[in-house]
Protein backbone atom coordinates (compact mmCIF):
# COMPACT_ATOMS: atom_id res chain seq x y z
CA UNK A 1 0.00 0.00 0.00
CA UNK A 2 1.29 3.84 -0.99
CA UNK A 3 1.45 5.84 1.92
CA UNK A 4 -1.47 7.82 2.56
CA UNK A 5 0.78 11.00 2.98
CA UNK A 6 2.14 10.48 -0.45
CA UNK A 7 -0.97 10.87 -1.99
CA UNK A 8 -2.28 13.39 -4.28
CA UNK A 9 -5.49 14.36 -2.95
CA UNK A 10 -5.60 18.26 -4.71
CA UNK A 11 -8.47 17.53 -7.65
CA UNK A 12 -10.97 16.42 -5.06
CA UNK A 13 -10.80 19.97 -2.97
CA UNK A 14 -13.98 21.23 -3.45
CA UNK A 15 -15.74 18.35 -4.55
CA UNK A 16 -19.61 18.51 -3.32
CA UNK A 17 -21.03 17.19 -0.49
CA UNK A 18 -23.17 14.05 -1.58
CA UNK A 19 -24.71 12.47 0.82
CA UNK A 20 -23.67 8.53 0.31
CA UNK A 21 -21.52 10.09 -2.36
CA UNK A 22 -18.94 7.46 -3.73
CA UNK A 23 -17.88 9.77 -7.41
CA UNK A 24 -15.13 11.70 -6.65
CA UNK A 25 -16.22 13.58 -9.91
CA UNK A 26 -19.45 14.39 -8.93
CA UNK A 27 -19.11 14.18 -4.81
CA UNK A 28 -18.69 12.98 -2.10
CA UNK A 29 -19.88 11.96 1.99
CA UNK A 30 -16.83 11.05 4.57
CA UNK A 31 -16.59 7.80 4.00
CA UNK A 32 -16.73 8.18 0.29
CA UNK A 33 -13.41 10.64 0.87
CA UNK A 34 -11.78 7.29 2.91
CA UNK A 35 -12.77 5.08 0.34
CA UNK A 36 -11.12 7.28 -2.36
CA UNK A 37 -8.25 8.14 -0.64
CA UNK A 38 -7.18 4.15 0.23
CA UNK A 39 -8.27 3.16 -3.42
CA UNK A 40 -5.85 5.99 -5.06
CA UNK A 41 -3.39 3.93 -1.88
CA UNK A 42 -4.26 0.75 -3.88
CA UNK A 43 -6.24 -0.56 -1.22
CA UNK A 44 -10.18 -1.33 -2.02
CA UNK A 45 -11.96 -1.09 1.03
CA UNK A 46 -15.03 -2.48 -0.39
CA UNK A 47 -18.34 -0.18 -2.02
CA UNK A 48 -20.32 0.33 1.59
CA UNK A 49 -23.60 1.47 0.09
CA UNK A 50 -25.34 0.82 3.15
CA UNK A 51 -27.96 3.08 4.61
CA UNK A 52 -26.42 5.42 7.38
CA UNK A 53 -28.53 8.22 9.14
CA UNK A 54 -26.73 8.28 12.20
CA UNK A 55 -23.96 8.04 13.86
CA UNK A 56 -24.61 4.44 15.26
CA UNK A 57 -24.89 2.94 11.25
CA UNK A 58 -21.50 5.24 10.65
CA UNK A 59 -20.28 3.44 14.14
CA UNK A 60 -21.75 -0.14 12.44
CA UNK A 61 -19.82 0.19 8.98
CA UNK A 62 -16.27 1.15 10.88
CA UNK A 63 -17.28 -1.67 13.26
CA UNK A 64 -18.01 -4.18 10.32
CA UNK A 65 -13.84 -3.49 9.34
CA UNK A 66 -12.77 -4.99 13.03
CA UNK A 67 -9.62 -6.83 11.49
CA UNK A 68 -8.28 -4.15 9.58
CA UNK A 69 -8.33 -1.52 12.03
CA UNK A 70 -6.01 -1.38 14.76
CA UNK A 71 -7.43 1.92 17.21
CA UNK A 72 -4.37 3.83 18.09
CA UNK A 73 -3.13 6.65 20.40
CA UNK A 74 -3.03 9.45 18.03
CA UNK A 75 -0.25 11.54 20.85
CA UNK A 76 2.47 8.96 19.60
CA UNK A 77 1.90 7.17 16.48
CA UNK A 78 1.15 7.62 12.81
CA UNK A 79 -2.77 7.82 12.33
CA UNK A 80 -4.75 7.03 9.36
CA UNK A 81 -8.03 7.91 10.29
CA UNK A 82 -9.54 10.29 12.69
CA UNK A 83 -13.52 9.41 14.22
CA UNK A 84 -15.01 12.47 15.18
CA UNK A 85 -17.93 13.24 16.97
CA UNK A 86 -20.38 14.87 20.01
CA UNK A 87 -18.29 12.92 22.49
CA UNK A 88 -16.43 9.26 22.15
CA UNK A 89 -19.97 7.88 22.91
CA UNK A 90 -21.31 9.59 19.70
CA UNK A 91 -19.10 9.32 16.51
CA UNK A 92 -20.31 10.23 13.36
CA UNK A 93 -17.65 11.27 11.21
CA UNK A 94 -14.74 10.08 9.36
CA UNK A 95 -11.56 12.42 8.31
CA UNK A 96 -8.52 11.02 6.92
CA UNK A 97 -4.77 12.12 7.36
CA UNK A 98 -2.60 13.43 4.58
CA UNK A 99 0.18 14.13 6.26
CA UNK A 100 2.00 17.82 7.35
CA UNK A 101 -0.88 18.10 10.11
CA UNK A 102 -3.49 17.60 7.77
CA UNK A 103 -7.06 15.76 7.78
CA UNK A 104 -9.03 15.86 4.47
CA UNK A 105 -13.06 15.38 5.39
CA UNK A 106 -15.88 16.88 3.66
CA UNK A 107 -19.20 17.80 5.83
CA UNK A 108 -23.16 18.12 5.03
CA UNK A 109 -22.78 20.96 8.10
CA UNK A 110 -20.60 23.29 5.42
CA UNK A 111 -20.42 24.37 1.67
CA UNK A 112 -16.86 23.80 1.39
CA UNK A 113 -17.00 20.41 0.30
CA UNK A 114 -13.95 17.99 0.44
CA UNK A 115 -11.41 20.05 2.22
CA UNK A 116 -8.79 19.99 4.33
CA UNK A 117 -8.81 20.93 8.19
CA UNK A 118 -5.25 21.29 10.45
CA UNK A 119 -4.84 18.86 12.96
CA UNK A 120 -4.53 21.63 15.35
CA UNK A 121 -8.23 22.32 15.11
CA UNK A 122 -9.36 19.14 16.26
CA UNK A 123 -10.87 18.72 19.65
CA UNK A 124 -8.93 15.53 20.29
CA UNK A 125 -11.07 14.87 23.57
CA UNK A 126 -13.58 13.69 21.03
CA UNK A 127 -12.04 11.33 18.55
CA UNK A 128 -10.53 7.74 18.04
CA UNK A 129 -7.67 7.25 16.02
CA UNK A 130 -6.77 4.38 13.77
CA UNK A 131 -3.98 2.51 11.52
CA UNK A 132 -5.06 0.19 8.78
CA UNK A 133 -3.52 -2.97 9.26
CA UNK A 134 -3.48 -4.59 6.46
CA UNK A 135 -2.40 -8.91 6.42
CA UNK A 136 1.03 -8.92 4.77
CA UNK A 137 1.12 -10.82 1.88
Amino acid sequence: MTPLTTIRYGDLIGVPFVHRGRDHQSGLDCIGVLLELYRRAGVELGRFDVEYDSGDEIRAIAESWPDIWEEIDRATEILDVVQVGKSLDELEHVMVDVGDGKLLHTSSRNALGVHVVRRAQIDWKRTRSFRLCLPQP
